[in-house]
């Protein structure tokens, strides 16, 4: 005979759906962040390199500062560096937008914000360190950020969030 122990349910539940927005929004952010940082340490190397290729130089003059650059090549080797990281923060927006629509009853805004408030900390930590970008540079990166960052985390969230039927397809 098995024995089946009573389930006690109280009012105060715990469970994800009694969690403030601000509590999904924070954690939210704080897993962008964490799964950002390994994907932007494993692209940004390839992506200076290929960029290095494009423009015409070798990866090692470059790293090592003997390259002279034209306005527009310096802004071409930015701009094609820069897009791995964006990659990366747009697949750890993707990501985190997925995991608390499906784990956390959270929806499209919640993944919106997280990715939002994800991206406004990234270029802030990126202003405030000592080699941080100018302020243009940090002017225009926000934006490029924000749209990729809320952009994945909604569809994250939308293709996060479980089926009508509660469960699995047979």
């Amino acid at each position: 005979m098995v024995r089946r122990l009573p389930v006690v349910q109280n009012a105060a539940s715990s469970g994800p759906a009694s969690r403030s927005v601000a509590y999904r929004v924070g954690a939210g952010a704080l897993l962008t962040v964490a799964c950002w940082v390994p994907l932007a340490l494993l692209l940004a190397p390839i992506g200076a390199r290929v960029a290095a290729r494009a423009v015409g130089v070798a990866p090692e003059d470059v790293a090592s500062g003997a390259v002279r650059w034209s306005g527009h090549d310096a802004a071409r080797f930015a701009t094609l560096a820069a897009l791995p990281i964006l990659t990366a923060f747009g697949i750890a927006a993707f990501g985190s937008g997925f995991a608390f629509a499906r784990f956390g009853g959270s929806g499209r805004r919640d993944g919106a914000a997280a990715a939002l408030l994800a991206g406004f900390v990234l270029v802030g930590v990126a202003k405030a360190s000592r080699s941080g970008p100018s302020w243009t540079e940090a002017i225009v990166a926000l934006p490029a950020v924000s749209l990729v960052g809320v952009g994945c985390g909604i569809l994250g969230a939308l293709l996060g969030q479980p089926r009508k039927g509660g469960g699995r397809d047979p």
